[in-house]
């Protein structure tokens, strides 16, 4: 017989990992995004692209780095 309250609690923790995953994700973004690279310029640069792009690259740093740390803890 399935015990409901197992149940209950072992999704009710799945979700605050979830929620913790999310959060370190958000703050190891935002906070590389103070610290991340500044567009170069000149005939190499990505120009708009770049610019636009970048988030895409920083969010997928952090997250690389969330799934490696452990900064919230539930």
């Amino acid at each position: 017989m399935i015990d409901l309250r197992t149940v209950t609690e072992t999704r009710v923790q799945m979700q605050k990992s979830d929620a913790a995953a999310g959060m370190n994700k958000l703050f190891l973004s935002e906070s590389l995004k103070l610290m991340g690279p500044l567009t170069s310029g000149g005939s190499f640069s990505g120009g708009n692209a770049e610019e636009q792009f970048a988030s895409f690259l920083i969010d997928a740093y952090a997250e690389v780095v969330a799934r490696k740390i452990d900064l919230v803890t539930i």
